[in-house]
C-alpha cells in the first residue's frame, strides 16, 4: 500500500491517478491474457517480475527520452 500511495501521489504523477490505474490494469490484463493463451511460456514469478519492471522502469533498458 505504501508503494502505491507514493507512485500515484498527485505531487509525483505525470497523469491523473485514475488514468494511470486504468492504464496499468489494462496493460497487465492484456499481458496476462497473452501469457495464458500462449500456454504460459514463462513462470509466474518471471512474469510478475517483468510486469513490475515495465510498470516502474518502462520498457527500455536505457530511457531514450532522457539525455
Amino acid at each position: 500500500m505504501h508503494f502505491r500511495k507514493h507512485v500515484l501521489h498527485p505531487d509525483h504523477a505525470a497523469v491523473p491517478r485514475e488514468i494511470a490505474e486504468r492504464y496499468f490494469a489494462a496493460a497487465f490484463l492484456g499481458v496476462i491474457v497473452w501469457w495464458l493463451e500462449k500456454d504460459m511460456p514463462y513462470t509466474s514469478k518471471y512474469m510478475a517480475t517483468q510486469l513490475l519492471r515495465v510498470a516502474i522502469l518502462g520498457p527500455y533498458a536505457d530511457n531514450p527520452f532522457i539525455k
